[in-house]
């Protein structure tokens, strides 16, 4: 009876995965919600507290059907900033040592 109590006093691990979420506004303006470690487990919602339930319920529902894929892992989201001005190739005319842009905005020298 002792070993019963005993074990039911023992509770298991709980295991918590977090996941990263990229979130984009789409052109009919509703957000859109991407988890970067499950390939295909996308929702959308029109307002960002619908968002987060739904993207829940998304990925809940992937982990009942697949495994999670352990591919290369998620560092972050680098903002660039690109001068769009300096894009243009007529915009670097005329400048010494400076013989265009190619198509990346890169100057060729």
């Amino acid at each position: 009876m002792l070993g019963n109590v005993g074990q039911s006093r023992l509770k298991p691990k709980i295991h918590e995965t977090v996941f990263n979420i990229l979130v984009e506004r789409d052109e009919d303006s509703y957000y859109v919600a991407s988890v970067v470690e499950l390939p295909g487990c996308h929702t959308q919602a029109k307002t960002l507290d619908q968002l987060s339930p739904r993207i829940r319920e998304a990925i809940e529902a992937y982990l009942q059907v697949a495994e999670p894929e352990h591919g290369p892992e998620f560092v972050g989201v680098q903002h660039l900033k690109i001068d769009w001005k300096a894009l243009a190739p007529e915009a670097h005319k005329g400048q010494e040592g400076c013989k265009g842009v190619n198509q990346a905005g890169f100057t060729l020298e």
